[in-house]
């Protein structure tokens, strides 16, 4: 019997904030980004994920899908951008709904969903050692 290759997912460390609209996404989005040993929060769009930024809290990456109804994700992370210069940004989308423009002026990551775990843990891992 052929088995599949043990491939080990890299784990992190750090706080993301996981803006998502869909519930059932948001939910599979905080379960796995939290197996990889991140600090997770969550808001059900942008309006929540700037309350939340105003109310003190701190986030080394803002994980954020495009289209939300009332703010999107690229309008949310040139807001981020702007008061939080230093924070990452981790645009997360079934479409490709914006452009390498604004993803490369952001400074900006890009991952289309459906993700696996292990791209979604190489992405994080990357945004993460950016510094290093």
């Amino acid at each position: 019997m052929i088995q599949a290759p043990n491939i080990k997912t890299p784990h992190g460390n750090g706080r993301i904030l996981i803006v998502e609209d869909v519930e059932a996404v948001r939910s599979l989005a905080q379960r796995i980004v939290s197996d990889l040993g991140y600090q997770v929060q969550v808001a059900h769009g942008g309006f929540e994920a700037l309350k939340l930024l105003d109310e003190g809290n701190v986030f080394d990456v803002l994980f954020t899908d495009i289209m939300m109804p009332e703010m999107d994700g690229e309008a949310l992370a040139k807001i981020v951008k702007q008061r939080f210069p230093k924070m990452k940004i981790l645009f997360v989308s079934g479409f490709s709904l914006i452009s390498h423009e604004t993803i490369n002026g952001l400074g900006a990551k890009y991952i289309t969903k459906p993700y696996r775990k292990i791209e979604l843990a190489k992405f994080l891992q990357d945004i993460f050692n950016e510094d290093e």
